[in-house]
């Protein structure tokens, strides 16, 4: 098989499989990736592949579960929390550690990162946001959803609502806790070991700053093969700093 294709593994959160990706050897450099939350998940899929794979043709295992209730996962987002976000992915890195003998570098995209908490030697990010900026975009998807159907609404209005109950925002039924806890939740913050990387014009601070379009911005799920490159060559390098 080639390495550099994905591999089916999985982790146990409340005792029961969930999938996750593997890419790559083993016995070099491992990487727990996050993925982006909601729709950027699927506008940036292809990009992730693609760099994962250049990752594992390079020598780096990487490893990427789907969260609880997105991606193949067999729960129901609807029944999902925040914490159960965060326990998933501890329990994600720690199948890791088990089954590669060391723990993983962590490597975020975008608001993966809000869950990006874990024990690791170092985390890498690409355009991190905090919370409250994912659930803005879920509301303003909703927002023009509520515009295309004649419905009048409110920032406010919608808001309130996912604080109250179940609510359906940009096609993902989210239950009050999770909404909430999004919208207060906040980057962990470490004072080493961290590298943020971030697109060319990005006035955000950032260590690094890459050429290439914001896919995650896009209303379609796109690919580019350069900046799947560059990224790949930055964690491999600070990766492989890590590792040594």
């Amino acid at each position: 098989m080639n390495p550099a294709e994905p591999r089916f593994a999985s982790y146990a959160w409340r005792d029961t499989p969930q999938p996750m990706l593997a890419y790559g050897p083993a016995d070099g450099p491992q990487l727990l990736v996050l993925q982006p939350l909601f729709a950027e998940m699927n506008r940036c899929r292809r990009l992730i592949g693609r760099t994962l794979r250049l990752l594992a043709a390079d020598g780096v295992g990487c490893w990427m579960p789907d969260l609880p209730g997105c991606g193949e996962s067999p729960a129901a987002l609807a029944s999902i929390d925040f914490r159960d976000w965060q326990d998933a992915v501890a329990a994600a890195a720690e199948s890791v550690a088990r089954g590669c003998g060391r723990r993983p570098l962590v490597a975020a995209f975008r608001g993966g990162a809000l869950l990006d908490g874990i024990e690791a030697a170092a985390h890498w990010r690409l355009s991190p946001l905090a919370g409250r900026m994912v659930l803005r975009d879920l509301v303003r998807a909703r927002l023009a959803s509520d515009r295309e159907e004649g419905t009048a609404s409110t920032s406010a209005a919608i808001e309130a609502q996912a604080a109250e109950g179940e609510i359906l925002l940009a096609g993902y039924r989210l239950a009050p806790g999770l909404s909430g806890a999004i919208a207060k939740a906040g980057l962990p913050s470490y004072a080493e070991a961290l590298r943020t990387v971030r697109l060319e014009g990005d006035a955000a601070p950032a260590d690094a700053y890459l050429p290439g379009p914001p896919l995650w911005r896009r209303a379609e799920p796109g690919d580019s093969p350069a900046l799947a490159a560059a990224i790949a060559a930055d964690i491999s390098g600070w990766a492989r700093a890590w590792a040594a």
